[in-house]
């Protein structure tokens, strides 16, 4: 048999082809061998030949001496990488790729999956799921975490902005045209100026509409100062906003404050709902007062749907 032997078999016992370089692991396709009449697996030309025995794919063919092609073989480039199924890539430091086509291509990401794909330290679970903001997470059919810090979970679900948790079951035609997303915003007020508090807990990034969405919110608001003598306020608010085609973001109606429970000396805090037509985002303003510390925490929960 021509070629160079890749794999040597110990009778009795059933082996599995598998392919070591360095610290680094890259399995193809699996393929199980009769190690009774086997002896060993070479390679020649990327065809796998089995020398006296025979493959196990989908079922056995005993006493068949048998050519294999293989997809595309695994490769894991990175320093303590590992890929896993036929034309997986981890391209990374201590990164994974398992799964066919799968893709994980910076240092300590994941991905799992057909055709899953990870970048900055992000994880994809599932086929065709994608994890490319930094640290986000991708998880489910088609699941697409694009956002920094932003979670996708479900068939199709889509998180587009900073720290953006998304969940869909499916869409109406494009993922991301139906959404229940929550968002975390913060920040911290020291006078009686006003602050926009965010995902991020800094001044850019924004809960951002795309062009031609409708939101229904609602945000739970708390606010506490972190010294004596420790006042404390909390305000739910619901209400909805939209984006036309453009650039034109509004409210529409009024937002509705449904509960507030507060102290005594909270009294004079304030919060105002505003939409930002600039950046055309949902904006969250809130007012404290001057030489108190206060803590603003903000839970946003938004349905939403699209025209894409």
């Amino acid at each position: 048999m021509t070629g160079r032997p890749i794999l040597t078999l110990n009778k009795g016992t059933p082996q599995i082809v598998g392919n070591k370089s360095g610290d680094n692991y890259a399995f193809p396709n699996l393929i199980t061998v009769d190690p009774v009449t086997a002896d060993e697996i070479w390679e020649n030309n990327g065809v796998l030949n089995i020398n006296g025995g025979a493959p196990s794919v989908d079922q056995n063919y005993a006493g068949q001496r048998t050519n294999f092609n293989p997809v595309a073989l695994p490769s894991a480039s990175g320093t303590d990488s590992l890929a896993m199924g036929g034309g997986a890539s981890a391209t990374g430091n201590t990164s994974i790729a398992t799964g066919r086509d799968s893709l994980s291509l910076s240092n300590q990401s994941s991905a799992f999956g057909g055709s899953s794909l990870a970048r900055f330290r992000a994880t994809a679970l599932g086929n065709n799921a994608s994890a490319e903001g930094q640290r986000s997470l991708g998880a489910g059919f088609l699941a697409n975490a694009a956002s920094n810090d932003g979670m996708a979970f479900g068939n199709e679900s889509f998180a587009e902005n900073i720290g953006e948790i998304s969940y869909a079951t499916g869409n109406f035609g494009d993922p991301g045209d139906v959404k229940y997303s929550t968002y975390i915003c913060r920040g911290a007020t020291n006078n009686a100026n006003a602050l926009i508090i965010n995902p991020d807990g800094g001044t850019i990034n924004r809960m951002i509409l795309l062009p031609e969405t409708f939101w229904g919110f609602e945000i739970d608001l708390i606010a506490f100062q972190k010294t004596t003598p420790f006042d404390a306020r909390k305000v739910k608010l619901e209400g909805a906003i939209r984006r036309d085609a453009s650039s034109n973001t509004t409210l529409v109606g009024t937002v509705t404050t449904t509960t507030t429970k507060e102290t005594a000396g909270a009294t004079t805090w304030s919060e105002a709902i505003t939409a930002n037509n600039t950046d055309n985002a949902l904006q969250i303003g809130v007012t404290g007062e001057s030489g108190h510390m206060i803590n603003w925490v903000a839970v946003v929960r938004i349905v939403g749907t699209r025209d894409i």
